[in-house]
Order: structure tokens, then C-alpha cells, then sequence
């Protein structure tokens, strides 16, 4: 089903089905730009899923039939310029994007908790991240990204050649972009750490950051700059913005484990689901990357390795 406005990508509603479980949700799809819209991207749970039935301390399998299926809503502000043959077209910074809000999506729809309030993405913020970040890597792969990308008129896939120079673009100022990161994380613990001294403005944080990171790092940024008012993660996160990093390093592991070989392994994508997806929160996460990772060591230069990897 649709809904556009004039001149506007159409709204999609789109019900996802299992071949045995039946209904696993609904997903909203509100990918296109227009005035007065959110600006950035975003994924929405608008009905959580959770147990309608009785609870029986007795019952061991769980009863799908009486499950309150999820809905949930991914919304961007993507360009979606329509093409000569009546397609819209995305960026393949736009796909990545995409795949990112989608991976919180099927937290949600794949969730499969007694309790609504841990279902999905109701969980540790450094944690509920990890689905997000792994589904990046299929923007990235030379194996999937064909599934994603063809030319607007002719359908043919992207050419190997350019498909290695998009690659190669990706980690050309990684460096630059993991101290910023971590700048951002280090303001982040500096505001809302246990013992902030005295009350002041943020910038007077971020100006001591700047003081203690510069020595150690190439290059971060002036500290009289004022992109901190531009940066509304602060009051999202609250101490927790390390996650984001922190996360691209268990995706990263899960991806090395569990798909690198194959990315589009059912096997791999069973295990996913059935070890972190369906339980939300309920699972202490720490238990359920162990099971994922089949016990193996987790490896905190994983993410290294896959920044100077040419895959």
C-alpha cells in the first residue's frame, strides 16, 4: 500500500511474513523528503510486540498465535529524485542508511519477548546498536550489494572496477572520522559523568576536552567551533554515546564470525535471529553475542582489521 503527496515519494506499508511463523509485522517505510519533515533518519516503534496470552509457568513453547505482532516505522528525508523510466533513485550513502534504520526495524519484528517493554530495540543503548551496524556491512560487500544497486536505465549491475574505487572511499578518512567520534564520546562522559563539578556551559566541556584529546591525536577540530549546538545526540545518548563505536566493534565481530564468508547465509541469518533478535533485551547481551560468536574469542581490533581490509 501508498500514500503520496504531490511531488513527494510515496508512504509504504509493508506486512512482513515468515513461511512458518506466520505475520512477523508491519513496517512503515516514510523515505522521502519534503516540507516541514524530520530532517535526519530514524526508526519509530509505534506498537511494540509482546505476549497476549495468559501467563503459565507450565507452557514451555511459546504461542506465536497469541503474539502481538510489531509496528514500526523507518523514517528518512532521502532525496528519491525520480528517474527517466518513473523509478526513484537513492545514493549509496542513502542505501547505507537505510540499512542502518532497517536493522532496528527487524529487531522489532523479529522480537519475540513476553513483555513489551523489552521487545526490540527497548534495551541497552550499547547494545540495541549492534543490528544497525551489522546491516551497514551489506552496503559495503561486493556479494550483496548488487542485490541493491543496478543502473537506472539499463538494470545492469554495478561494474567490478567501480564497485572496488566505492570500497576503497569508505575507510579513505576513517582516522579522521573515529577521532571525531571519540570526541564526541569524550564531551559525552564529560557532561553527564558522575562528578561534573561545578554547573557550566557545554562549551566550557568541550573546550577541556579539546585541551586533553589534542596532544594525543593528529587533528579533532578548533575547540571554538560551536558544532556542539548542532549535535543533538547529547540529550539522546546521555553518557552512552560511546556506543556508537563501541557497537561498530561487536558488529564487526559478528560480520567476521558469521557472514563474511557468505552473506547471505541462511544459516548465519537463523543464528542472528535466533540468538540476539527475538529475545529484545530479555537476553543479557553479553550472553547472547557469546552464543552468536559460538563461544570465540571477541576481538577489539576487529574493527581495525576490517578498515584495512580490501574486501
Amino acid at each position: 500500500e501508498g500514500a503520496e503527496m504531490e511531488g513527494c515519494a510515496p508512504i509504504k506499508k509493508i506486512e512482513f511474513f515468515h513461511s512458518k511463523d506466520g505475520l512477523l509485522g508491519t513496517v512503515y517505510l516514510d523515505l522521502g523528503k519534503r516540507l516541514g519533515k524530520f530532517p535526519h533518519a530514524a526508526h519509530y516503534t509505534i506498537r511494540c510486540g509482546c505476549s497476549n496470552s495468559i501467563h503459565n509457568q507450565n507452557q514451555a513453547d511459546f504461542d506465536e498465535s497469541a503474539y502481538q505482532t510489531p509496528i514500526v516505522a523507518v523514517v528518512t528525508s532521502f532525496s528519491l529524485p525520480l528517474t527517466s523510466n518513473g523509478h526513484r533513485s537513492m545514493s549509496h550513502g542513502e542505501l547505507e542508511t537505510l540499512l542502518h534504520e532497517f536493522g532496528h526495524a527487524l529487531h522489532s519484528l523479529l522480537s519475540r519477548t513476553e513483555f513489551q517493554h523489552t521487545s526490540g530495540t527497548r534495551g541497552p543503548i550499547d547494545w540495541v546498536e549492534v543490528p544497525s551496524h551489522l546491516m551497514e556491512h551489506f552496503a559495503w560487500d561486493k556479494r550483496s550489494l548488487p542485490l541493491f544497486s543496478s543502473h537506472f536505465s539499463t538494470g545492469k549491475q554495478i561494474p567490478f572496477d567501480l564497485m572496488k574505487s566505492l570500497q576503497r572511499s569508505k575507510n579513505a578518512f576513517i582516522g579522521l572520522e573515529t577521532q571525531q567520534q571519540l570526541l564526541y564520546a569524550t564531551v559525552d562522559q564529560k557532561i553527564f559523568g558522575n562528578k561534573p563539578g561545578h554547573v557550566y556551559g557545554i562549551g566550557k566541556h568541550v573546550e577541556e576536552v579539546h585541551k586533553e584529546i589534542m596532544p594525543k591525536v593528529a587533528f579533532v577540530g578548533g575547540g571554538k567551533g560551536a558544532w556542539y549546538n548542532k549535535f543533538s545526540h547529547f540529550t539522546g545518548y546521555g553518557s552512552s554515546y560511546y556506543a556508537y563505536l563501541y557497537d561498530r566493534m561487536l558488529s564487526a565481530n559478528i560480520w567476521n564470525n558469521c557472514f563474511n564468508e557468505n552473506p547471505l547465509s541462511e544459516g548465519a541469518g537463523n543464528i542472528f535471529r535466533d540468538s540476539i533478535l527475538k529475545h529484545g533485551s530479555s537476553k543479557d547481551p553479553s550472553n547472547a553475542l557469546r552464543e552468536m560468536l559460538n563461544g570465540k574469542e571477541l576481538l577489539s581490533d576487529c574493527l581495525v582489521k576490517e578498515w584495512n581490509s580490501d574486501n
